[in-house]
């Protein structure tokens, strides 16, 4: 029984990564399946519920929510992977150094780093976005801003595990400049888990995103899901359709990148399972 439980864990990454890959193909290519465009009022009438013509119904507007929730899928991707690359790239840099060159250099760096893990990320990504403006590169700037002391924990712990390795001192030994061994010899093999933990922080890149533009405060010239979810909010009882869809697209998005991430996170770092 046991094992069969573990045999059914091991698939959950990969078939949520075939999640994945589905909702990323549809976001980029679902467009071809409906004629209509996102923001074209009057395609259709006004809350009309699903059917062939509009799989996933209108909203109040006579807009097709379908190509609206494939938009709006296409947004929270590129903020996900957008945030997450920025975080990773600043998360890298500051736990690299710290991991190697340790003493002082580490001390200050962790304490940087702590102070920005406390703050509450969700509110103070809802201040910064609403003293510089509802933009999505704001949004993008102010998750990044806050989402890279996970990662650069992640990174100094594998540099100082892989700093006194055989091969780095080697590589000293025979004259390579810190700079090389840093990026060259340990970042190469400390990747493995840096990439897990980036996975994760495109879903949380996501749900940050949805909850923004829920309160309003996502960018006003962009489809995003959770900008639909805050324009439904006066006619949700009447038309479920118009709340459900964004909803699902969000909840299918965010558990399946979790769920590859989780995956990635026990291959490179057995010792967690």
């Amino acid at each position: 029984m046991s094992r069969a439980l573990e045999v059914n864990k091991a698939t959950y990454p990969r078939r949520s990564a075939l999640v994945l890959l589905v909702i990323v193909a549809f976001a980029f290519t679902g467009r071809l399946l409906s004629p209509f465009d996102a923001e074209r009022v009057g395609t259709g009438p006004a809350l009309a519920a699903p059917d062939r013509v509009h799989l996933m119904g209108t909203d109040e507007l006579g807009r097709d929510l379908f190509n609206r929730v494939l938009s709006g899928t296409q947004v929270s991707l590129f903020v996900g992977v957008a945030a997450a690359f920025a975080a990773a790239v600043a998360g890298v840099l500051v736990g690299a150094f710290a991991g190697f060159t340790g003493g002082w250099t580490d001390d200050a760096l962790m304490r940087i780093t702590e102070v920005f893990q406390v703050m509450p990320r969700f509110f103070l990504a809802m201040m910064l976005v609403a003293f510089f403006g509802p933009s999505l590169v704001n949004v993008v700037s102010a998750i990044a801003l806050l989402s890279w002391p996970q990662l650069a924990r992640v990174v100094r712990a594998e540099f100082l595990s892989l700093r006194s390795r055989d091969y780095v001192e080697a590589a000293r030994a025979a004259g390579a400049r810190d700079l090389d061994l840093m990026f060259m010899k340990i970042l190469p093999n400390a990747l493995g888990p840096a990439m897990a933990s980036g996975t994760l922080l495109v879903a949380q890149a996501i749900l940050i995103e949805a909850g923004l533009s829920y309160l309003g405060l996502g960018d006003p010239s962009r489809v995003s899901l959770g900008v639909m979810l805050h324009q439904a909010q006066p006619i949700m009882r009447s038309a479920w359709w118009a709340t459900a869809f964004p909803g699902l697209a969000i909840f299918a998005t965010v558990i399946s990148v979790n769920l590859v991430g989780e995956g990635l996170s026990e291959r490179w770092q057995p010792q967690t399972r």
